[in-house]
């Protein structure tokens, strides 16, 4: 590509990406990788940089838990006491 085919192929692009639900406005576009995704792959191991590890059933439950909205409920301490 051109110098100009990459300022237009960038000009193209949202300054601003938007959620889908709901529709509100989210990151800003503020970097581009141009390129195969081969060559952006080995980019970035030549960089010494490597991808993340998939997470486990567990870990992905634990992630969870942790972001999960937490409720407190009373807990009542009742006595038996007998004869």
């Amino acid at each position: 590509m051109t110098d100009p085919a990459l300022a237009a192929l960038a000009a193209g692009e949202p300054f601003q990406t938007v959620a889908q639900q709901p529709p509100k406005n989210s990151d800003l576009t503020n970097l581009m990788l141009i390129g195969e995704k081969q060559q952006v792959e080995q980019a970035f191991a030549d960089a010494g940089w490597h991808a993340a590890s998939s997470l486990s059933p567990v870990a992905k439950f634990e992630t969870l838990e942790r972001l999960w909205p937490r409720t407190r409920v009373t807990v009542k301490r009742l006595f038996l006491f007998c004869c």
